[in-house]
């Protein structure tokens, strides 16, 4: 079996920069976070982190979809978490 490539350190998020990614959905644009009291590197550094992240969850996801190692529970998880976007 080929497995070169699946695995992957996650990127751990701090408390401020998931405020970013929170503030973010809530349409505060980037410029205007410094107004929340986050720096301009704090804004920039997480979504670097969560784009970062959600690519290698993306990876991780295909690889066991492609090769069959999901159990069927676990493909009746993703698909609710799917459902909800």
């Amino acid at each position: 079996m080929h497995t070169e490539g699946c695995v992957h350190a996650m990127s751990l998020l701090s408390k401020k920069q998931v405020r970013v990614l929170e503030l973010s959905r809530t349409a505060v644009q980037l410029r205007d976070m410094k107004d929340h009291g986050l720096s301009r590197s704090t804004t920039y550094d997480a979504y670097k982190r969560a784009q970062k992240n959600l690519n290698r969850i993306i990876g991780t996801v295909s690889f066991l979809v492609d090769h069959d190692l999901l159990s069927a529970t676990q493909v009746k998880r993703l698909r609710r978490i799917l459902q909800k976007l």
